[in-house]
């Protein structure tokens, strides 16, 4: 019967063991390229993202969480569930009243985890305002997950608008320790 490494579980041959070189050679590239591939999972983090201006002219006077309109996703493939989500967000809008409080949030796996709260005393919709942020998420699984942003007006009246080719959106999403 073959025998184990005792740190990493590669296999070799015993002496007692019958030559089995084309079996002990597969074994062996498998189980090294399974440890490749958690060394490469924990120095190399997935991250995704992307930057572009407003797809559409959308609009929201909702208090609750809604999804802002492409583009506004980003799936990333999550290796390891011990690892934590980093999420960037940068957010240009308007509003149409002043004193009118905005919230970005991410959805992930069915949680809304706000980013970037806006609650200053808001110019009217002349002014591009921004909202940025940046927040750490624990406990995601590994896997694969839509990370969908998301926005509510949060107090006063106005309505908060993005606009096509004039407003700015940058999600970054990143695996880290």
């Amino acid at each position: 019967m073959p025998g184990s490494t005792t740190t990493y579980g590669l296999p070799y041959q015993e002496l007692s063991d019958a030559p089995d070189g084309p079996d002990l050679g597969q074994n062996l590239a498998e189980a090294v390229e399974a440890e490749l591939e958690r060394i490469d999972a924990d120095l190399f983090p997935n991250s995704v993202g992307f930057g572009e201006f407003a797809g559409s002219t959308h609009s929201t006077t909702s208090g609750s969480y809604a999804d802002l309109a492409s583009p506004s996703s980003a799936t990333i493939v999550k290796s390891l569930a011990s690892t934590t989500l980093k999420v960037s967000l940068y957010v240009q809008f308007a509003s149409s009243a002043t004193d009118t409080g905005v919230e970005f949030a991410v959805r992930i796996s069915g949680t809304d985890y706000l980013v970037a709260p806006y609650h200053q005393a808001l110019p009217n919709d002349t002014a591009r305002l921004t909202a940025a942020g940046t927040i750490f998420v624990t406990g995601i699984s590994a896997g694969s997950h839509t990370v969908q942003v998301r926005w509510r007006r949060s107090s006063g009246a106005g309505t908060i608008s993005r606009i096509i080719n004039d407003d700015w959106i940058s999600l970054v999403v990143e695996e880290v320790r």
